[in-house]
């Protein structure tokens, strides 16, 4: 039972992980597409 656990925390530590990096790549493009779009 307790390594089933373990494998969920895991598992869900890792999804929250992939979503922050997600924001933070659209946040990058964001910021990039709106420098570009500014400097042309």
């Amino acid at each position: 039972m307790n390594e089933d656990n373990f494998e969920d925390i895991i598992f869900e530590l890792y999804l929250a992980r992939l979503k922050y990096i997600e924001r933070l790549v659209q946040t990058n493009m964001g910021k990039l597409t709106f420098e570009d779009f500014t400097a042309s």
